[in-house]
């Protein structure tokens, strides 16, 4: 039977080894479509699915390409399941991404966008405990970064640099773990101080008489604007002088969170004055609290009540006054407080 086409034949099959474009050189120029299957193109357009590999199931594995809702995809079927991988890419305003899925969106998921000053990198396992990976960089974003494992809680393990929530006191950002974090052999936890909250000393020298059994305001013995947060033990480290000309004087400090007779932190400390007439006995005390509560205390006060004895008691502020506030750690993770 003749041959009906000198290319293609009667039967639709290549009778020549190859076609081929008159520039086609290997590797570099032109095209050519050949008899085994294979092919060599510059530039291919596809309007529809592109299948890479050989479909439709597994075992065999193969790539699918396309472009759904606008958006240009590729699917990645690896012979085994049937839920494909993803490779999505997407323009959301001024912002260009890459978005990788792995196939099982109950398990896990990850992304990628990079788009102008603006990048961001999330990877989350939902298989009981949530691995977090998170950045973001330039506006409208501030920086953060976090990395987070959690069991049954939602706090076991969390490091992380955030600026995106600055404290009220004034703080841009912070550093901040609710596990252990070790230095060499040493173990640093939530259970121990991790900054000072506010500090004061004297701007003046100031005397208060405390002759009586009532809570008396010391003056000049505050900190003021004092940010403190819900949960957490706090501890007032004061260094405060005292005086009396009689015998058998017993001072009560305390500390209050505003006005005198208002809510008081802590505990009472008790402190006995020594006859010293007119000179100064320095005292160094601390009061331990667990705060209720978040928000900025306008003042943190702190009084004295004469509360054994008769004689006439002196409290100065002055040089050898200080008052420190420091941020111990979640109550919890502590113990009874």
């Amino acid at each position: 039977m003749a041959f009906q086409n000198a290319v293609v034949g009667g039967g639709g099959e290549l009778v020549r080894e190859a076609i081929h474009s008159r520039s086609y050189v290997p590797g570099i120029s032109g095209w050519t479509i050949n008899r085994d299957g294979s092919a060599e193109f510059n530039d291919v357009t596809v309007r529809g699915d592109l299948i890479i590999g050989t479909p439709p199931s597994p075992p065999n594995a193969y790539i699918l390409g396309e472009v759904l809702g606008g958006v240009p995809m590729f699917e990645i079927f690896d012979g085994t399941h049937s839920t494909p991988a993803r490779i999505q890419g997407y323009n959301l305003g001024n912002s260009g991404g890459l978005v990788l899925d792995t196939g099982e969106p109950a398990t896990e998921s990850m992304a990628l966008a990079l788009g102008g000053s603006i990048g961001e990198l999330v990877y989350e396992n939902f298989t009981g405990t949530l691995e977090f990976c998170f950045l973001k960089v330039g506006p409208p974003f501030n920086e953060a970064i976090k990395m987070r494992a959690t069991g049954g809680g939602s706090q076991d393990l969390e490091l992380g640099f955030d600026m995106t929530n600055p404290t009220p006191d004034g703080i841009a950002g912070r550093l901040y773990t609710y596990g252990e974090v070790l230095l060499n052999a040493l173990a640093l936890d939530a259970n121990y101080g991790m900054r000072i909250a506010d500090g004061k000393v004297a701007a003046a020298t100031a005397t208060t008489a405390v002759n009586v059994a009532t809570d008396v305001n010391i003056t000049g013995a505050n900190a003021q604007n004092v940010y403190l947060e819900d949960g957490y033990v706090y501890r007032a480290l004061i260094s405060i002088d005292q005086r009396s000309a009689v015998a058998g004087n017993r001072l009560d400090y305390k500390l209050w969170d505003g006005a005198v007779g208002g809510t008081q932190l802590g505990g009472t400390v008790r402190r006995f004055v020594e006859n010293t007439g007119a000179n100064f006995d320095n005292q160094f005390f601390g009061i331990l609290w667990r705060q209720v509560g978040t928000g900025i205390s306008a003042n943190i006060n702190l009084s004295a009540a004469r509360a054994v004895g008769a004689g006439a008691c002196d409290v100065a502020v002055n040089n050898a006054y200080f008052l420190t506030i420091e941020k111990c750690g979640d109550a919890d993770k502590i113990g009874s407080l």
